[in-house]
């Protein structure tokens, strides 16, 4: 099994109604993965907790694969790339890990 995490931060220029919009808008569309592409065994997004520290990521995303393949396969899934544009279109930071557990 493969676990992939992927971390984001926004830039801090935006506004706070505007932020939360937008990380409302993140966890819909990273959800909505877990309905349209069958790699994927396991997802969940998380969004840092309001009292938590700002110099935290935002927002989480936490999936897992059977296989390096599999999740190579989802990369280049349409889905997936229709929220990665989406996601570049925003000023943000990004760090990713996948390991094998």
């Amino acid at each position: 099994m493969i676990k992939h995490v992927v971390l984001w931060k926004l830039d801090g220029s935006y506004p706070e109604k505007e932020k939360k919009s937008i990380l409302k808008e993140m966890r819909s569309r990273l959800m909505a993965l877990d309905r349209s592409i069958t790699l994927i065994q396991h997802l969940e997004v998380y969004l840092n907790d309001q009292d938590a520290s700002e110099t935290n990521f935002d927002i989480m995303l936490d999936t897992v694969f059977n296989s390096l393949q599999d999740l190579e396969t989802y990369q280049v899934h349409p889905d997936h790339l229709k929220v990665g544009e989406y996601l570049k279109g925003l000023k943000l930071q990004r760090s990713a890990i996948d390991f094998t557990f």
